[in-house]
């Protein structure tokens, strides 16, 4: 994405998720979510943040947006949301921490990645970008 327009993308490891631990990993509330993602961009840009664009996917979608409606991004320029099913996303959450800790840590390159998940059927992926346009 970034080859197609001048931008920063920033992908999250959310609370809960692959290797971000914080000091309550249960609470995945999507205001909790939200109310991360908001904070790492306060850590990152203080009062000065770029122009933001949210990207979601599944799980990661509804998350953007309630991170938008949040209206702690001064800066929104906008949200994609992909395939946004909040409802079974959510009540997947508690069965997320066993999935995220049987996927490998590493592949040796990009197609085995794409292999592994294509074999276990794992070809859908959260995702959140920021975009910045350069300055």
């Amino acid at each position: 994405m970034a080859k197609l327009v001048k931008c920063q993308i920033l992908a999250l490891d959310l609370r809960g998720h692959g290797s971000t631990h914080t000091t309550n990993d249960d609470d995945l509330s999507s205001a909790t979510l939200a109310g991360d993602i908001c904070d790492v961009l306060q850590a990152l840009w203080g009062d000065d943040p770029p122009y933001i664009v949210l990207m979601g996917h599944s799980m990661g979608g509804a998350i953007a947006v309630h991170t938008a409606i949040t209206q702690r991004l001064s800066t929104l320029a906008g949200i994609v949301v992909i395939d946004v099913v909040e409802g079974t996303a959510m009540e997947a959450l508690s069965s997320m921490q066993s999935f995220l800790r049987g996927r490998p840590k590493t592949f040796t390159s990009l197609e085995g990645a794409i292999e592994w998940r294509l074999v276990n059927r794992q070809v859908l992926c959260w995702f959140f970008a920021f975009m910045r346009s350069a300055q």
